[in-house]
């Protein structure tokens, strides 16, 4: 767990905090209790680099489940104590292999995102990408349960700008769906979508 990296993302710029005073990183104690400090206004909380299979599983401050959501900490110096953070290590996976119309051998990458449009936000646990091995196979693991569109595409645009909702919504048209519970495997195949230059 110490080897751990939540991010905090200010949702409202003009009530986060000035230029270079943003939230400190994650500190893990081993008995579990952490302290995240510098927290200012509407933020939102991810996990960007769970280990291999494990997920976010919930957030909760103040008991009240902000996992997919955000918190406002207000403007005002302040400690909350009372924030829980669960992770799971029965993260679901999906697999297989990609055809691109001629062998399953390609150069691509296979993207798994949630039926629920509210969820595709930027480091959401539910937007999952991996590259295709040379031999065409492929495999997303760390999913929170639910159900996804999992698309294979020949390229992504750069710098995360992949995870927007214009990028996913032009995928849903080609897209499977599949529903996965915590700690299942789902084996699937895929054809390539070739996205225009």
């Amino acid at each position: 767990m110490r080897a751990l990296s939540i991010h905090a993302a200010t949702i409202d710029i003009d009530r986060g905090p000035r230029a270079g005073r943003g939230p400190s990183g994650l500190a893990v104690h081993e008995d579990g209790r952490f302290y995240l400090t510098g927290l200012h206004g509407e933020v939102r909380f991810t996990l960007p680099d769970p280990p291999p299979g494990w997920y976010l599983k919930s957030i909760t401050i103040g008991g009240a489940d902000v996992t997919d959501g955000t918190f406002d900490f207000g403007s005002s110096e302040r400690t909350v104590a009372d924030a829980e953070i669960v992770l799971s290590s029965s993260g679901a996976t999906i697999g297989g292999v990609v055809n691109d119309g001629r062998s399953r051998a390609c150069s691509c990458v296979v993207v798994a995102f949630s039926t629920d449009r509210q969820l595709w936000f930027n480091g959401s646990r539910h937007v999952k990408q991996r590259r295709v091995e040379a031999n065409g196979s492929f495999e997303i693991d760390g999913l929170p349960p639910g159900e996804y569109w999992i698309a294979a595409v020949d390229r992504l645009e750069t710098a995360g700008d992949w995870q927007t909702a214009d990028a996913l919504e032009a995928l849903v048209v080609s897209a499977s769906r599949l529903t996965v519970r915590d700690g299942q495997v789902v084996s699937t195949s895929l054809r390539l979508i070739r996205r225009q230059p």
